[in-house]
């Protein structure tokens, strides 16, 4: 019934036979003006699929319960609770898995998989590559916009079998304003998670990166394949976790300025059709969602610390290590009221009133903005965050 509802409607579905359309599907959330090729499948009471967006075209694609804004490319592939804003892209073969949000330009190429994802305006993720559990900004444009290399991996998952390891390249308080620094990841290489990088950072293809980058402008060649070492390990117990700790604090609350940012910035430039006002509303869940399986994961990891600390007493090892382990733990509960604070109040009056006197959709409105009240807002919001963070840094070494 949904199918032959969709042609009535006048969307283009060439061989209407091999199309699934699930009866949970709400026909009123699809433009009449998309283009469904064969072998595909929707699903998903909460799918929405903007004008000019083409699905299917180089091989079958599922998506369920996603939201399509305007000219968006879903070429093939699996998606599933994710979100895909103004003329993004993603190629054949995809795996896209629920808390992944593309914003407008944002683009992936043949055989991604995505999970836990936020990449910003421009930004490209090449071929065969996975990048789950992470943030990625900087870029100006189509033309000059952060680039993650084909096969590249960001490594989310340690050896004591915790996912306390989003990555944050670049940031949100920068990188919203569209001003920033590429970054460039070298193919054939990986991040090790969690980790911070600075905008203009390079990694030369085939580096594997296990460290925080916060050197803007810096090319890194990291990993000699001649070199040959073994070390002992003990995956039951953690090592030196205060870098784990303090990068996970800066992403939930990264996460946390990223959600105000899209309920007072953004709200105003995604009302303006009923489909950017779906992808709109998806968005605010989906970040909602990913503040909660982040601290959900932060638990998982807490949890663990906890047997760490019990093997390092019952070994009677490292004691150094066991005191630091032992001050995340009584620190956790009031480190987690602190990231969990919303961002209320905290954009200024000229980037408001700027904002509002411009026309234009979302990107025009940024590139609008005078580089005084850019720089002045993204030092703000920065200062917003290090503030957060040094309350936590005090709470563990004060």
């Amino acid at each position: 019934m949904n199918l032959r509802a969709l042609i009535e409607k006048g969307l283009v579905i060439i061989a209407p036979e091999t199309v699934y359309v699930d009866d949970s599907v709400n026909v009123s959330r699809i433009s009449p003006d998309v283009t469904i090729h064969p072998g595909c499948r929707l699903s998903g009471e909460k799918l929405s699929i903007g004008p000019g967006s083409v699905i299917g075209e180089e091989a079958p694609a599922t998506l369920n319960n996603c939201q399509l804004g305007h000219q968006v490319i879903f070429s093939g592939g699996y998606a599933k609770d994710a979100v895909f804003l103004d003329h993004s892209s993603v190629g054949s073969g995809a795996h896209i898995r629920p808390g992944t949000l593309l914003e407008e330009f944002a683009s992936a190429a043949h055989t991604v998989g995505l999970k836990q994802t936020i990449l910003f305006p421009y930004v490209t993720a090449g071929s065969l590559i996975n990048f789950c559990d992470c943030l990625m900004a900087g870029g100006t444009d189509a033309k000059n916009h952060s680039e993650v290399g084909s096969s590249y991996v960001h490594f989310n998952y340690s050896p004591q079998g915790d996912k306390a390891t989003p990555s944050l390249f670049g940031d949100v308080a920068q990188g919203v304003f569209l001003n920033k620094a590429p970054i460039f990841l070298g193919g054939q290489g990986g991040t090790v998670g969690p980790v911070r990088v600075d905008y203009g950072t390079i990694f030369a293809a085939g580096s594997i990166n296990r460290s925080n980058r916060l050197e803007p402008e810096t090319l890194f060649l990291t990993g000699n394949p001649n070199e040959d070492f073994s070390l002992p390990y003990n995956a039951k117990a953690y090592g030196d976790v205060n870098l784990k700790f303090i990068n996970n604090c800066y992403y939930v609350l990264n996460l946390q300025l990223l959600k105000s940012w899209y309920l007072i910035i953004r709200k105003t430039t995604m009302q303006q059709d009923e489909y950017r006002a779906y992808a709109f509303i998806a968005a605010l869940e989906l970040l909602d969602a990913s503040i909660a399986e982040r601290l959900k994961q932060f638990e998982k990891f807490i949890a663990k610390l906890e047997g760490s600390v019990d093997h390092l007493k019952e070994k009677n090892m490292n004691l150094k290590r066991l005191e630091l382990q032992q001050k995340i733990l009584t620190v956790w509960p009031k480190a987690k009221s602190i990231i969990k604070l919303s961002y209320d109040g905290v954009f200024s009056q000229e980037l408001l009133a700027e904002l509002n006197a411009a026309s234009g959709d979302y990107l025009d409105k940024i590139n609008g903005l005078s580089s005084n009240t850019c720089e002045g807002s993204a030092k703000k919001l920065l200062q917003q965050i290090e503030l957060r963070i040094s309350e936590i840094e005090e709470l563990l070494h004060g």
